[in-house]
């Protein structure tokens, strides 16, 4: 991903707060107009990228950099910035193709692949603009009733 945005452009829309564009320059993703408020985005170690909590990809809140730092974020957890269409995010790439290089967010796959609901990682809701949520959150607008069960289902 480095080597691919540093001769290339990478366009995060924040949905929400503009449209930023950005190169690698040295060890730096470096936003043309955005302000990084003192946490540049250097390159993300593993921990970085799967907590989305440290480094980089810290959120300090409801700025651009917080909402761009949540879209490098799952687009790094569902490995999809070398993919084509990529180098615009979120809205380049399809749900479909999210996890499908060797080297992604393995948890992420399977709980998306097995369970119906859950988070698998900090900003799993992102998403391209109008798309069917890809997070599995639960949500009914009209809801009757909640059961919550708690321990074996071996009736210990």
């Amino acid at each position: 991903m480095w080597s691919r945005f540093s001769s290339s452009t990478l366009t995060v829309d924040t949905q929400s707060l503009g449209t930023y564009t950005g190169k690698v320059s040295g060890d730096t993703l470096v936003f043309t107009g955005l302000n990084t408020n003192g946490v540049p985005f250097t390159r993300p170690g593993a921990s970085d990228i799967f907590s989305c909590d440290s480094g980089p990809l810290y959120n300090s809140g409801g700025n651009a950099r917080g909402a761009v730092a949540a879209r490098l974020a799952a687009a790094l957890n569902r490995s999809t910035l070398l993919l084509a269409g990529g180098q615009n995010q979120p809205g380049g790439v399809a749900a479909a193709q999210y996890y499908t290089n060797a080297v992604t967010n393995h948890y992420a796959r399977l709980v998306h692949k097995y369970a119906s609901i859950g988070y698998a990682f900090p900003y799993d809701d992102v998403g391209p603009t109008g798309s069917t949520p890809v997070d599995g959150h639960l949500q009914d607008y009209a809801p009757t009733s909640w059961t919550v069960a708690l321990g074996s289902s071996a009736g210990g």
